[in-house]
């Protein structure tokens, strides 16, 4: 009997070694590190196999017997993505000079050694890095108060390049993670180019919001961004975070610049936890986000966001643009699907749900800067049905409108004609002999409509909400 106990423990230990020796490993080790790297100082790698986290302590490298930094990667397969950190995105590897660096991609499988090497680090760079930001991106603050949070935060903000010799309002952009959105000095993993997609829009002649970027907190990343904890990740504070947005900052925006201040003509936008926020923010507050821009959305996190309570509230003027690569993770496309399922099921109609699946896209900026000006274009320069014809421009106002609907000509005339179309062109109301620049609407249903006026010899057509 001992025998045989003593031969199956034989087995096992063979089973065990055979089962490690076909693991692969591979063992990453930092040849150099920058000579002014904090003695002391943690280093992490990141990468698409933690859910990028900067200061996982899994994922921490080790001093070996030569003292460099290394770390043994078990059973790490095909190609990843990846950068070195010292505990925060704010201590991000860069280049010599300061500027951020694309991610670093190795194909894993064969045990093995490889080494790199890191030439700088974002927060010693003491402002050696050069600016890409254009002259109509301005800092609000750098140390804007979150009293949702007791912290303060840097706020961007982009305005359009006719802000100061036009008189208009303008809709409004609220984005996550603002140190990659405009200067690549501060980004970490390359920037959106936000600015410089915008002004090219407005170059021809596109209908562009101002951008107010709101920078991640560091170590607080993930916990601002998830509204519900993960037991192993963290996160929980997402409300709060909204409600800053919701309570504090758009507030003061409306207040400091011409904003469309309705929720149809504010949007809120993130990528990957910032995409989950984005969601959680509409769907919670629709009366005031009624745009949704979800880029690689980190549904994944907090699957709570498909709670079918969330969705109740959701309004006829509420859009959403999901889009992600179909080189991320394997839940990607799946969850995205099931959100516009969920959506659609809610009232949501097909018209006002855009997703998109890129083809060989990967989990990063480089992505998201490619298709950041394709959703400002869907937001606010839809195409109007193939029936309607836009000759010249006027505004509407309020949108979404209850019973009077307001528009003005860019001459400031009383309209000869207006009408009132439905989504696919067809004319539903028509009006004459106007006394004012006002129709009432009251007759609608609740939906999405388009007026078009007439004044002089030429015309302008408007999408606009009825509640």
């Amino acid at each position: 009997m001992k025998n045989v106990t003593f031969l199956k423990l034989i087995f096992f230990v063979m089973l065990t070694i055979n089962s490690a020796k076909s693991m692969s490993q591979t063992t990453v080790i930092l040849s150099a590190i920058p000579e002014n790297t904090p003695l002391g100082d943690k280093i992490f790698i990141a990468g698409d196999f933690n859910q990028w986290n900067p200061g996982d302590a899994d994922f921490e490298l080790i001093k070996n017997a030569t003292g460099k930094f290394s770390i043994q990667l078990l059973g790490l397969t095909g190609v990843h993505e990846f950068k070195f950190t010292r505990g925060s995105w704010e201590k991000v590897e860069t280049n010599e000079n300061g500027n951020s660096i694309p991610n670093r991609s190795f194909s894993f499988g064969d045990n093995e050694d490889v080494s790199f090497s890191v030439e700088g680090w974002e927060d010693l760079q003491q402002g050696s890095g050069t600016s890409t930001a254009a002259t109509n991106v301005h800092i609000i603050d750098n140390a804007f108060l979150i009293p949702q949070l007791g912290r303060t935060r840097r706020i961007w903000i982009y305005l359009p390049p006719d802000y100061d010799s036009a008189e208009k309002r303008y809709p409004v952009v609220y984005m996550h993670d603002g140190q990659n959105l405009f200067d690549n000095s501060t980004s970490f993993a390359g920037e959106w180019r936000v600015d410089e997609t915008l002004n090219a829009m407005a170059a021809n002649k596109k209908t562009i919001p101002i951008v107010v970027g709101i920078d991640n907190g560091g170590t607080h990343r993930l916990d601002e961004y998830c509204p519900w904890v993960n037991q192993a990740y963290g996160g929980g504070e997402g409300d709060d975070y909204v409600r800053f947005i919701k309570e504090t900052l758009k507030p003061f925006i409306d207040n400091a610049y011409r904003t469309k201040t309705d929720a149809a003509s504010t949007c809120i936008f993130g990528s990957s936890l910032g995409g989950l926020i984005s969601q959680y923010a509409a769907l919670k507050y629709p009366d005031i986000f009624g745009l949704a821009g979800d880029f690689s959305p980190a549904f994944w996190i907090n699957q709570q966001i498909f709670d079918t309570s969330l969705f109740q509230e959701i309004k006829p003027y509420q859009m959403f643009y999901l889009m992600g690569g179909d080189r991320e993770s394997q839940t990607m496309v799946p969850l995205m699907q099931q959100m516009k399922d969920q959506l659609l099921k809610s009232g949501v109609t097909e018209e006002h749900i855009k997703t998109k699946v890129v083809v060989g896209g990967q989990h990063n900026e480089y992505l998201w800067s490619t298709q950041f000006g394709e959703a400002i274009e869907w937001f606010f320069n839809s195409e109007l049905p193939s029936t309607i014809d836009t000759i010249s421009s006027g505004t509407l106002y309020p949108v979404p409108a209850t019973d009077l609907l307001n528009f003005a000509t860019d001459t400031n005339e009383t309209a000869s004609k207006v009408e009132v179309l439905s989504a696919d062109g067809t004319q539903l109301m028509i009006f004459k002999n106007l006394v004012e620049n006002t129709v009432d609407i009251s007759e609608l249903e609740q939906g999405v409509y388009f007026l078009r006026v007439f004044h002089d010899e030429s015309s302008f057509v408007k999408r606009f909400v009825k509640l």
